[in-house]
């Protein structure tokens, strides 16, 4: 939760600080989604034995967990993290267009 506060208030800073300009609002959105991305990943890169035990408490097998876990630490959070940056700023444009052209026709 502390992660995703502090990646939202940078982004907010950002935003402000550079007179929300289209691609300062899109690295801040693209902070914010890379931190929610960590912090879903966060419990099974710092407590793994704690994670496993809760989610076969839930009724999933160890194998199961172990796959999940798979894509959620190694190059496939470095890969998610990213990925989470780069759509955030295109997110931002995409609706930027979208709106442009909406309010243009009225």
């Amino acid at each position: 939760m502390r992660t995703t506060s502090r990646c939202s208030a940078s982004g907010l800073l950002i935003i402000t600080k550079t007179g929300f300009k289209t691609l300062s609002i899109g690295i801040g959105h693209g902070l914010t989604q890379a931190a929610y991305f960590t912090g879903g990943a966060f419990p099974f890169l710092f407590f793994l034995e704690r994670e496993l035990a809760k989610w076969q408490e839930m009724g999933m097998s160890r194998e199961e967990i172990l796959e999940y876990v798979h894509y959620f630490t190694g190059t496939f959070a470095v890969i998610g993290i990213v990925s989470a940056i780069v759509f955030g700023i295109a997110g931002v444009y995409i609706g930027k267009l979208i709106l442009k052209r909406h309010f243009k026709e009225r």
